[in-house]
């Protein structure tokens, strides 16, 4: 078993693209950071702030690195570790070397929109086939199902990575 401590660089881009301009562009890397303090179930401190980049309302995801090293079933050479993901927290109070965050809620497509309803009404709506936006189930190979391994709980040292992405609409244009 290989280690899986990935480094997060900039991403090329190198193939032509449907925006103007974004040939060549390198996206920038996230930010990394760790769970430096714990205050509550809602509410953690990062160890990156301001000088870091971080701005108020940015998403990060918790995270632990995985332990399994994935495989390309091609060319059989290793496509990096699948991240084990703890939870999502917004940053609410940005300071130069430290973020105070707080814990965002992630919904299901399948919840949304979960009204009660009559017992008519529900034989009515699972007659009709999956409901839109809810998770469809995959025909996989059961022979091949390996679980996903459960996140844990959040510690102090968790990972933390930004989830902020470009704006490619101000990518290649001029003032």
């Amino acid at each position: 078993m290989k280690s899986c401590l990935i480094k997060h660089v900039g991403v090329q881009l190198n193939a032509p693209t449907k925006a103007k301009g974004l040939k060549g562009y390198t996206l920038p890397a996230p930010i990394e950071g760790k769970i430096a303090k714990i205050l509550d179930e809602f509410n953690v401190v990062i160890n990156v702030g301001r000088l870091h980049g971080v701005t108020e309302g940015m998403p990060f995801v918790i995270y632990s690195p995985g332990e399994e090293e994935i495989k390309d079933p091609d060319t059989g050479k290793s496509v990096g570790c699948l991240e084990i993901v703890k939870g999502y927290v917004r940053a609410t109070h940005v300071q130069e070397n430290l973020t105070l965050c707080v814990a965002e809620t992630v919904e299901k497509e399948e919840r949304r929109g979960m009204e009660p309803q009559t017992l008519s009404g529900a034989m009515i709506a699972a007659s009709m086939g999956p409901k839109a936006g809810a998770e469809a189930r995959l025909n996989v190979n059961p022979l091949q199902v390996s679980g996903m391994a459960k996140g844990g709980n959040i510690s102090i040292g968790d990972r933390v990575r930004s989830l902020e992405q470009p704006d490619f609409s101000k990518i290649g244009r001029r003032a």
